[in-house]
């Protein structure tokens, strides 16, 4: 099968950030392996491979801490990136807003060619669309056959994975103030941003418990 983009990150710290990134370019018509959702059968290893081979794009998403475990080269993260750039993939690390926009001293010599690669900012605040537009037009668009699209509308509602399960918005919450509710739990989940659950609630007058 073939994939616009492969979605690469440490679950520990990249989980949530990376399926915010993959329903954004869902949305904008993008066919994207993330494995979370796009591995239901076979072997993990030639899985992943196959689907590196078979994306034109290679997104690595970069919060802090995305190299860490990268020494050992049995470590995914590592792998993954070593496959890209044997394939010779467009790589695209994405840094969110608040990480470090730097790569380690003791990189891998296996994955060193990363430094190369122009690293992409990703706003997750207010400018979230508008970032994500940036990346899709200037990293993505042009080595994808259809080029995707850039958003006319945000992106939906992106449900996010708390302690207790799948927690969508209230229904009763007008669409904007859900963007801002998906927002405000991604930023926690991510970088536990409480203020930005205070603020929400502020707005909204909710009391959704913080997961």
């Amino acid at each position: 099968m073939y994939y616009d983009v492969f979605i690469s990150y440490r679950r520990v710290v990249g989980r949530y950030l990376a399926r915010l990134l993959q329903q954004a370019l869902k949305a904008r018509g993008l066919n994207c392996f993330f494995d979370y959702t796009s591995i239901r059968h076979g072997k993990f290893d030639e899985t992943i491979f196959n689907a590196i081979e078979n994306s034109a794009v290679f997104v690595l998403v970069m919060p802090d801490g995305t190299f860490d475990g990268c020494e050992d080269p049995r470590d995914w993260v590592r792998q993954e990136i070593e496959h890209a750039i044997k394939n010779h993939k467009e790589i695209v690390p994405v840094v969110p807003t608040g990480s470090v926009c730097a790569f380690p001293e003791d990189l891998a010599d296996s994955i060193e060619p990363l430094r190369h690669y122009q690293i992409s900012p990703l706003d997750t605040e207010q400018m979230f669309e508008e970032s994500v537009d940036k990346i899709v037009r200037e990293r993505i668009s042009r080595n994808v056959s259809h080029g995707g699209r850039l958003a006319t509308t945000p992106s939906p509602a992106i449900p996010i994975l708390g302690k207790t399960g799948v927690i969508s918005p209230p229904s009763e919450l007008s669409w904007e103030d859900s963007k801002y509710y998906i927002r405000a739990l991604g930023l926690y989940n991510v970088f536990r941003n409480r203020s930005a659950l205070r603020e929400f609630r502020r707005i909204t007058r909710q009391d959704n418990p913080v997961v």
